[in-house]
């Protein structure tokens, strides 16, 4: 009987460690990855934030971006949705974004703002940059609304613009973009996701631009 308890252990250990078999319990996929990407730019992160130029390039003024989730369960990399119950969410089990998306979309929006040279320079709170304007990007929801199959990317966040200079809010407004999902599975939901990252991107550079122009 111990001779065949310990065969049996032995091929369970083999089983484990060849990744064949759960410890929990039935076969278990493989974790995704995915990468949320604005398609106007595309997905790389491969380029660096010029630094400051002449004071009269641009409109003349320095933009600071200080992205933060408006709600800790948006702060993950975990994919989330809800099945249509009010104020219901959940993670997606085997699918995730390799970055937190709040961090993502703001490196993405610093990069529209730097190539359409409408400022003179941009960069990130934490750069260390001396700044005249600062933008407080507040990412509120970024979810699967899965209430009808098979499903809708939903993403929003609101944009505060402050005067560093003497710390008054000039300017706030909310962007929101949903973009259908074509099937329900996470790699569509992830591209539903990029649509409407590069929606809510198209409107709040321009908004940017016009109201540092009228505050130059």
């Amino acid at each position: 009987m111990r001779a065949r308890w310990r065969r049996t252990l032995a091929l369970v250990i083999a089983a484990l460690s060849a990744g064949c078999i759960s410890p929990f319990g039935g076969d278990q996929p493989a974790r995704t990855w995915y990468e949320l990407a604005d398609l106007r730019a595309g997905s790389t992160m491969d380029w660096a934030p010029a630094a400051p130029g002449k004071a009269d390039a641009g409109n003349g003024l320095v933009l600071l971006i200080s992205a933060t989730p408006a709600n800790s369960f948006y702060d993950t990399t975990s994919i989330v949705f809800s099945r249509g119950e009010p104020g219901s969410r959940g993670y997606y089990q085997y699918a995730g974004w390799t970055e937190r998306p709040v961090k993502r979309i703001s490196h993405f929006l610093e990069r529209r703002v730097a190539e359409r040279n409408g400022f003179r320079a941009v960069a990130q709170a934490s750069s260390g940059i001396r700044g005249d304007l600062l933008l407080n990007l507040r990412l509120q929801e970024i979810f699967v609304d899965a209430a009808r199959s098979p499903g809708t990317a939903r993403l929003s966040v609101t944009a505060e613009l402050v005067d560093w200079r003497d710390h008054t809010v000039v300017a706030r407004r909310a962007f929101a973009h949903a973009a259908p999902i074509e099937r329900e599975e996470p790699a569509a939901a992830a591209a539903g996701f990029n649509r409407a990252l590069t929606g809510v991107l198209d409107e709040i550079v321009p908004w940017l631009e016009d109201v540092g122009a009228r505050l130059r």
